[in-house]
């Protein structure tokens, strides 16, 4: 309804939607420019990179087809333009 330019979803297969659930609910129902995937319960990225297979990984392979996908990394402050675009981003 209000269509949000930037969404943060909890991914994690226990307490909340598991990465098939939250990319399906992210294109259905919110369909956001970006999305960043949090609470994952596990390690899904070393050196800056995702770590396939993990839910972070199996979830942003899905919403990359309609969304940016940014994984929040350690010791790193993610900022967004207006338009929800991760800034300074790779």
């Amino acid at each position: 309804m209000y269509r949000p330019s930037l969404a943060i979803i909890n991914v994690n297969d226990i307490n909340t939607m598991g990465p098939t659930e939250a990319a399906f609910a992210m294109q259905l129902y919110i369909r956001p420019v970006t999305v960043m995937p949090s609470h994952v319960n596990e390690q899904s990225t070393s050196n800056g990179f995702e770590i396939a297979g993990t839910r972070a990984d199996r979830f942003a392979r899905q919403a990359r087809g309609f969304a940016a996908v940014v994984l929040s990394l350690s010791d790193v402050t993610r900022s967004f333009d207006g338009e929800g675009r991760c800034i300074g981003c790779r």
